[in-house]
């Protein structure tokens, strides 16, 4: 769960955020309001996390860039 949970600096992202579109809920987060990303409403949440993936994609796009150089 740490691995999946951490923002990686490739993507400035989580991979559990990348994959399911909102942070985890850890067992001391299980009675705290307003504890993860999710915004409510079905196309507020899916924009959301689309322009996050893209962002996540950009960010990867160009730490690969400076790898090559």
């Amino acid at each position: 769960m740490a691995f999946n949970s951490v923002d990686h600096t490739s993507t400035g992202e989580t991979p559990f955020f990348l994959f399911l579109g909102r942070d985890p809920i850890m067992p001391n987060e299980l009675n705290v309001a307003g504890r993860n990303r999710s915004m409510g409403e079905t196309n507020k949440y899916f924009t959301f996390w689309r322009q996050s993936l893209e962002m996540a994609n950009d960010n990867l796009t160009m730490r690969l860039a400076k790898q090559k150089q």
